[in-house]
């Protein structure tokens, strides 16, 4: 094995020159590629050269970006004789102190890539840290592994002759986008990174070589090319991600979701930068192109998910025997049934990011012929009304449309929500992004109290909707919750979401917003609406029976719309709180 260090320098003289001589002490040969800079920084990277033994200086004449300046020191490293190099960018802004480490590192697992994992000090630009998120999110798409932790690190050690050989590929990235693509078409040939962190400044009287613009576009660019080489690579990845966890398994906590309450599983579908990028995404791109990718986001997310894919297919599995339609039981009992689930699920973010956005016409929603008219007819009065809903389809169609003035009616219906702000934190932050006034609607189902019933009875003396899903469970226990027979089997039902309609006594209705068709890049909802015929103006003791019957009558009509659309219920938890 033979050692050797590669700067590329390109209007970082100043900072080279020193970081060149003191790695050459080291031992290793440096090699300094001058990409075709000014007269002045050719000559001092010259005179660094000659004066400097160990320093070998290769010139090109004009400026070929950072992946055509460190192509040419790897050919440069191969005419040396040297199996791996080392690279360090020339702006000084790594710590160079991690070299010796990274050597070594790298003479004791030769085949893999050493790769540095920024720890960024208060320096670092809030953009480039948020794109480096970006990033490892494709990366993860593109590769269908998690063990990317950073794509744009300059602080590496490569194997020459497997990087090399990837290097001569016609369409190579030669600018920012570089680090990125090699760094994926290595693992895609099997040569695999590991991670280690390493110190990142960015000094105020830096000199930034990246272009906002063009090399946002280069890196976008170049992703796309690796999206559609991954494709074509689709079994191939599948089989080596099979293998790696095989090899290497993560070591999680048991899985003991039994014991553990839905309100402490967080967001499972995506991380707040997961869903900023969707958000950046929605707002260029026509939403046709989001819903294309919604269904390979979703495929990654079935094969990452081992909780989703368990409680995807113990919903379907318990579904399935009640379904009357054979061909929607078929699809439940099918071993790709959770896939086909979680798609859908995917599908459903675009189109609640595009009911908040303004983006879904009233032409593609279909009121039934049910409570509707009852309704909007209270609605048009002025009347409040309590709406009960569920993770059975997509509720934010409704909620979005009615905050945006969308509903059909003569007048903008103002929306509460209470929800639980703590689970769906990410997503409600996007949501507040996009329509500011969103946020201002949402209650904590965790802080309500009499101060809290006093102001959404003020809210529907006004004339507003008040909304809550009544298919989660209390976190407080069983004494908060009714069993109630769902699906074959008793499962537990919030009482307090029950008794809050009851309390308020304000007109209850039931909802359900279901899509036509379960993977529609077109998609059409059908509004189901029922009023419950209970009036809540009695005793309190018989307000309490009432309730009771209240959440029996919400559990019937949600295993009736379950076994019609089961792959639309998005509640990926497990519901029955079944021992596993």
């Amino acid at each position: 094995m033979k050692q050797g260090i590669l700067i590329p320098v390109y209007r970082h003289g100043s900072t080279a020159i020193p970081l060149a001589e003191n790695l050459a002490a080291l031992g290793p040969p440096v090699i300094l590629v001058d990409d075709g800079n000014d007269e002045e920084t050719r000559a001092s990277l010259a005179e660094c050269a000659a004066n400097t033994p160990g320093i070998v200086l290769v010139s090109l004449k004009k400026n070929t970006g950072k992946g055509g300046a460190t192509i040419r020191g790897f050919e440069k490293a191969a005419e040396l004789g040297l199996s791996h190099i080392l690279m360090i960018d020339a702006d000084g802004q790594h710590d160079a102190g991690k070299v010796e480490f990274f050597l070594a590192e790298s003479a004791g697992h030769p085949e893999q890539v050493i790769c540095g994992l920024p720890e960024f000090d208060e320096t670092a630009p809030r953009s480039r840290v948020m794109g480096r998120k970006i990033s490892n999110f494709w990366a993860t798409i593109v590769t269908l592994s998690d063990e990317f932790k950073d794509l744009h690190c300059g602080l590496r050690v490569y194997p020459v002759e497997p990087s090399l050989k990837i290097m001569k590929h016609p369409f190579m990235e030669k600018r920012m986008g570089f680090d990125t693509e090699i760094l994926i078409r290595l693992y895609w040939n099997r040569v695999f990174p590991v991670f280690y962190p390493v110190k990142v400044s960015y000094p105020p009287d830096g000199i930034s070589n990246f272009r906002m613009v063009r090399d946002n576009i280069g890196i976008s660019w170049t992703f796309s090319r690796l999206f559609v080489g991954m494709l074509f690579r689709l079994p191939l990845l599948i089989a080596l991600r099979i293998q790696r966890r095989k090899e290497a398994p993560l070591v999680k906590a048991p899985y003991l979701e039994a014991q553990s309450h839905w309100s402490r599983h967080k967001e499972q579908a995506a991380g707040y930068w997961h869903v900023k990028l969707l958000l950046v995404s929605f707002r260029i791109f026509p939403v046709i192109i989001l819903r294309v990718l919604a269904f390979p986001v979703g495929f990654i997310y079935f094969l990452f998910s081992k909780k989703g894919r368990i409680e995807s297919r113990r919903f379907l599995q318990k579904a399935a025997p009640f379904i009357e339609e054979p061909g929607t039981a078929k699809k439940c009992r099918s071993p790709l049934g959770p896939l086909r689930h979680i798609v859908s699920f995917s599908l459903s973010l675009v189109e609640k990011l595009q009911s908040w956005g303004g983006k879904f016409y009233f032409k593609d929603i279909h009121f039934q012929n049910d409570d509707i008219e009852g309704f909007t007819r209270g609605l048009e009065k002025g009347n409040g009304t309590f709406l009960i809903c569920s993770h059975l389809g997509n509720m934010e169609l409704l909620r979005g449309l009615a905050n945006l003035g969308r509903t059909g009616l003569s007048r903008k219906i103002p929306v509460t929500s209470i929800i639980d702000v703590d689970v769906t934190a990410h997503f409600s932050r996007i949501l507040k992004e996009l329509n500011p006034q969103a946020g201002l609607d949402i209650i904590s189902a965790k802080e309500i109290s009499p101060q809290t019933a006093i102001l959404l009875e003020e809210k529907l003396a006004a004339g507003e909707l008040v909304v809550i899903a009544g298919d989660r469970t209390a976190a407080e226990g069983d004494k908060k919750n009714i069993m109630i027979p769902f699906l074959g089997k008793e499962a537990p039902f919030s009482s307090g979401v029950f008794y809050l309609a009851a309390l308020l006594k304000a007109p209850v209705y039931f909802v359900f917003v279901l899509r036509r068709g379960d993977l529609s890049l077109k998609p059409e909802y059908d509004i189901h609406v029922h009023k419950s015929p209970l009036s809540f103006d009695c005793a309190r003791k018989e307000r309490i029976v009432r309730s009771s019957l209240l959440a029996h009558s919400f559990a019937a009509l949600l295993e009736s719309y379950c076994k019609k659309q089961p792959f639309q219920w998005y509640n990926f938890y497990n519901f029955w709180q079944e021992e596993v």
